[in-house]
C-alpha cells in the first residue's frame, strides 16, 4: 500500500522544500530591513545633532522620517509575504493531504471492490458447491431409498419364498374302496370295487398342518356347477406331517344320481408355520367300475388354496 503512494510522497517533499526555501529567502532579505544606522534611531529621535556632533538639518530629519516609513512599509510587506507563503504552504499541504486522502480512498475502494468481488466469487463457488452437494445428497438419498426399497422387496420375496417352501402344501385325492367278495358260483374269494370313496390328503411342504374339517359334495362330471355345493361336512382332527402322501381320512359314498359322477372335496386346516387357518380342495370323476379317480377341469373355486 505505501509503495503505491511514492508519487504522493514526492509531491509532499516538493511542498516542504518550497516552504523551507521560501523561508530561507525571507531570512536572507531580512537584514536589509534592519540596516539603518544607529545614530538615526538615537540622535535624530532624542536630539538635534548627528553622531559627529553637528546639528541635524531639516533635510536629514525628513530623510530619516522617510526612511522610517519605508522600513515600516517593508516590514508590513514582509509580514504580508510571510503570511502569503504560510497560506500557500498550508494550501499546498491541504491539497497534498486531500490528494493523499483521495488516493488512499481510491486504494481502499479498489481493495474493497477486489474483496467484494472475491467474496462474490467465493459465495458463488460456495453456492455452486452447496447446489452440487444438495444434488449429490438427493441422488444418494434416492439411491438409498431405492436400495432400502430393493432390500425390503428382496426380504419380502425371500420371506414369501421361504413361506412357500416352509409352509404346509396341502392337496387331495382318493381312491375307490376295494374289498374282498365271495363268488358263490365257483366258491372263491376275490377283491372287487365298492360304491365307497376313500378321501386322501397330501402334504408336500416342510411344516406339518392340522386338519380340522372335511367338506364334500357330488355332481355330474359333464355339468359341473360354477360354485361348489358342499352338502356334507365332518370335523376331522388329524396332524398331516410333512411329506405325507395319500394319508387316509374319511370314507364316503359315491353318488349314484348320475351315470358319470364327480366328487369334490375341501379341507379346512391350520398351517403351523404361517400360524393361520387355510383351505384347499380338489374335484375328480369317479366312473363306474374304475378304481382310480381322474381330475377334471373346473372353476378355481373347486381347487383354490387360500
Amino acid at each position: 500500500m505505501l509503495r503505491k503512494l511514492w508519487p504522493l510522497w514526492l509531491l509532499l517533499a516538493f511542498v516542504v522544500g518550497i516552504t523551507l526555501g521560501g523561508f530561507s529567502i525571507w531570512r536572507a532579505l531580512l537584514p536589509e530591513f534592519e540596516s539603518f544606522p544607529e545614530w538615526s534611531q538615537h540622535h535624530l529621535e532624542t536630539g538635534q545633532h548627528t553622531a559627529e556632533g553637528r546639528p541635524a538639518t531639516a533635510e536629514q530629519r525628513v530623510a530619516y522620517q522617510k526612511a522610517r516609513e519605508e522600513e515600516e512599509k517593508a516590514r508590513r510587506e514582509w509580514h504580508v509575504a510571510l503570511a502569503t507563503w504560510a497560506i500557500a504552504a498550508v494550501t499546498m499541504l491541504l491539497a497534498a493531504g486531500t490528494l493523499v486522502l483521495a488516493i488512499f480512498t481510491y486504494e481502499l475502494w479498489k481493495e474493497a471492490r477486489s474483496t467484494a468481488q472475491k467474496q462474490a466469487r467465493d459465495t458463488r463457488r460456495s453456492l455452486l458447491i452447496a447446489v452440487h452437494s444438495a444434488k449429490a445428497s438427493r441422488q444418494v438419498a434416492r439411491a438409498t431409498t431405492d436400495a432400502v426399497a430393493d432390500a425390503r422387496r428382496a426380504a419380502a420375496e425371500e420371506e414369501a419364498r421361504r413361506s412357500w417352501l416352509e409352509r404346509a402344501h396341502i392337496s387331495g385325492g382318493g381312491t375307490r374302496v376295494m374289498e374282498q367278495k365271495y363268488n358263490t358260483a365257483n366258491g372263491t374269494w376275490y377283491v372287487g370295487p365298492t360304491d365307497k370313496f376313500e378321501i386322501h390328503i397330501n402334504n408336500d411342504g416342510r411344516w406339518p398342518a392340522v386338519l380340522k374339517t372335511i367338506h364334500w359334495g357330488g355332481c355330474d362330471r359333464n355339468s359341473v356347477p360354477p360354485d361348489p355345493n358342499y352338502t356334507q361336512s365332518i370335523s376331522f382332527l388329524d396332524t398331516i406331517r410333512p411329506g405325507a402322501r395319500s394319508h387316509k381320512t374319511k370314507i364316503i359314498s359315491i353318488p349314484d344320481e348320475w351315470p358319470e359322477p364327480a366328487i369334490f372335496v375341501r379341507f379346512d386346516y391350520f398351517d403351523i408355520f404361517l400360524q393361520q387357518d387355510r383351505t384347499a380342495g380338489f374335484i375328480v370323476e369317479m366312473m363306474p367300475g374304475k378304481v382310480d379317480p381322474v381330475p377334471i377341469p373346473a372353476d378355481e373355486r373347486y381347487t383354490r388354496v387360500s
